[in-house]
């Protein structure tokens, strides 16, 4: 059985599409920051199902990362 995945190709921005996944499912007890702050309010199950850590993340980059 072949596990390679999809051969390489360019990806282009379509700017006509939403920039963020509407797939249903997430991933849960990521920091809350993490999450989309509206999102996360909409969820009456949020504690229970998405179980977001209190911890807050800094979600930015040393400018070497990109070189």
């Amino acid at each position: 059985m072949s596990r390679r995945g999809a051969y390489a190709h360019p990806r282009a921005d379509n700017a006509l599409e939403d920039a963020y996944s509407q797939n249903l499912s997430f991933v849960g007890g990521l920091p809350v920051s993490a999450y989309d702050e509206d999102w996360l309010k909409s969820r009456i199950d949020a504690d229970f199902a998405v179980q977001p850590s209190k911890e807050q993340w800094e979600f930015s980059h040393n400018a070497e990362v990109y070189r």
